[in-house]
């Protein structure tokens, strides 16, 4: 019997590993994510205690938790629900619409030992909520006012609301 060749994929889909503080809680996300975005409102701003927040936004189904101790729910609006480690209480992802996918704060995810050397695949796209912001941020990542979906973009040359009509 003659052996098959199979094709092997050029580059394997990444897969992105993570932990919270206390390591009870790990996460694995396979493939890249759909964005990864900076998140200025107020509720990101009060459940972190940063003046922004920077998260992975996947599938649900790319993503594998698994938690020795346990973790703790709560919706923060209609819309997201967010887990902590029961343990140390590190955030450890969001759901959004209705499940379907999750973010993933880039924190979890980031090399701790390697300072700078974020994968190219988790660096920010853009910035949400930035009309909430309580400190500009100078980057040429394109700014909502609010959400994506929104499609109002901020103007930084008049710090005003502009509406690229995608919403």
């Amino acid at each position: 019997m003659a052996e098959e060749a199979y094709p092997t994929p050029a580059s394997p889909m990444p897969n992105f590993t993570g932990s919270c503080f206390c390591k009870s809680c790990t996460i694995e996300i396979k493939g890249d994510p759909q964005s990864v975005s900076i998140c200025h409102c107020i509720n990101c701003r009060q459940l972190s205690g940063a003046p922004f927040t920077a998260q992975i936004v996947v599938s649900a189904d790319q993503v594998s938790i698994k938690h020795t101790q346990g973790m703790v729910g709560f919706n923060s609006s209609p819309q997201v629900t967010r887990y902590r480690c029961a343990t140390c209480s590190s955030p450890i992802y969001a759901t959004l619409f209705k499940g379907k996918s999750m973010a993933i704060p880039v924190a979890l995810i980031a090399p701790k030992e390697y300072a700078g050397s974020l994968d190219q695949a988790l660096q920010p796209t853009l910035h949400m909520y930035y009309s909430q912001r309580v400190m500009d941020v100078n980057d040429s990542l394109p700014k909502y006012t609010g959400s994506v979906r929104s499609g109002k973009m901020w103007s930084d040359a008049t710090n005003a609301e502009i509406s690229f009509g995608m919403g």
